[in-house]
């Protein structure tokens, strides 16, 4: 899907999706930067990764051939700033995260294989919304 680079074009896709399970997130997803400071390093293999740890859902940020960083685990969660949509959280709040750790993303279904997300740093525990992704199966 081709998606806009407008973030008001996007809310209404975003809010028009639906929520996906946990459990449909396995294996790889193609991350495309779509608005936002963050640049598209679609070009250098920008993925993430899901997979099943001690009964919880986990992940992982890859670029090039396996450069891992900001490790995040896969949450229910509602978009509060968008009428409070039932939503996927990747949650980067973990020790092993320098850079990333205040970040969330907040991801929809928009069709079958297909996610548009959002993504936000926290401060002093507000969420500050920062631009949108999409994710594709690989």
């Amino acid at each position: 899907m081709k998606y806009p680079n407008d973030n008001t074009a996007l809310d209404l896709i975003f809010s028009n999706g639906s929520a996906p399970s946990i459990e449909e997130f396995t294996g790889e997803y193609w991350v495309n930067m779509l608005t936002g400071m963050i640049p598209n390093f679609r070009w250098a293999g920008h993925r993430k990764r899901f997979f099943s740890e001690n009964g919880n859902t986990i992940g992982k940020n890859i670029i090039l051939s396996n450069i891992t960083f900001g490790h995040f685990k896969v949450e229910w969660g509602q978009c509060s700033d968008l009428n409070d949509l039932e939503v996927i959280v990747l949650n980067y709040g973990n020790k092993k995260n320098l850079m990333t750790r205040p970040v969330r993303d907040k991801i929809r279904r928009i069709e079958h294989g297909q996610y548009l997300g959002r993504y936000y740093n926290v401060i002093k525990g507000t969420y500050r919304f920062k631009g949108y992704f999409s994710l594709e199966k690989r």
